[in-house]
């Protein structure tokens, strides 16, 4: 059973789909170095304000049912639970809600607990923004997590007609770009392909009103070069290549088949971006 910050931050809903969510987070580094985060956090507190252990913020576990008005608590899960990278701002106000219920359902709480409310904030506003980088940095875990999901869902529902909670699921789990692709798709023949003109890198190709458009290009640095011409957007070529890597690790578009760097929106592909709002 996990304790004290995984405890918090990750609750237990005593649902399926929050068991899943907790374990691939859990099972991942990025728990660990949540935890490590808040551990030395809690060593440079100054005289006066100190707290023997981290584990001092996060005394008791909370269920999900027992949140109440622990709103901030509530959004922070959430957040985790869509698969979101949680903001500085969503950190500092669940820190702070926390701090508060420490200070009033404790009985003679740590030094850190007895200080001013506006000394509490500042340190706890340095942690949050301590944690929102630690959730910058493992930005892919929130977006490989969100497509696994996915994908087990899909796999759960598989014939069957798509339930309306589902698909409020897939339009979280899904970033703008993923929905952008995913209209731009259905508006046309289903199909997109990677890659790589004459002269350039493999880069996303999406279909048009008139012809085949990029989205996102690189040239190769020897067409640069003999050309003169600009080389392109290495990241943003990269980028859409991710962003169709993702649809079909989620399980949302496929490889047609002998067809090498073609590829289509799968069934369930269809089903979801027939619910996005038209392009």
């Amino acid at each position: 059973m996990a304790t004290g910050l995984e405890a918090w931050l990750f609750g237990y809903a005593g649902k399926k789909l929050a068991d899943k969510i907790f374990e691939m987070f859990r099972n991942d580094k990025f728990s660990s170095e949540l935890q490590a985060t808040v551990d030395k956090w809690s060593t440079q507190l100054p005289p006066g304000a100190c707290i023997a252990s981290s584990a001092a913020l996060f005394p008791s576990h909370v269920l999900d049912s027992e949140l109440g008005d622990r709103h901030n608590l509530a959004h922070l899960r959430s957040e985790m639970r869509k698969s979101v990278a949680p903001t500085s701002a969503d950190w500092e106000s669940a820190l702070i809600e926390q701090w508060k219920y420490v200070q009033e359902t404790i009985e003679d709480p740590q030094e850190f607990f007895t200080i001013p409310e506006s000394e509490a904030v500042g340190h706890l506003g340095n942690l949050a923004k301590q944690l929102a980088e630690v959730c910058v940095q493992h930005e892919p875990l929130f977006r490989s997590t969100a497509m696994r999901l996915l994908r087990e869902i899909l796999n759960e529902v598989k014939d069957k007609e798509l339930k309306t909670d589902f698909i409020k699921l897939a339009n979280r789990a899904l970033t703008e770009d993923h929905k952008k692709l995913l209209q731009r798709l259905y508006k046309f023949d289903g199909r997109c392909g990677v890659w790589a003109a004459k002269g350039e890198c493999e880069s996303l190709w999406v279909p048009g009103a008139v012809m085949n458009m990029q989205w996102g290009w690189e040239r190769t640095a020897v067409e640069a070069r003999l050309s003169g011409k600009d080389i392109g957007d290495r990241k943003n070529r990269h980028h859409w290549i991710y962003i169709v890597e993702s649809l079909v690790d989620g399980g949302l578009l496929q490889e047609v088949e002998n067809a090498k760097g073609l590829f289509e929106l799968t069934k369930q592909g269809w089903r979801v971006a027939h619910e996005l709002p038209a392009e």
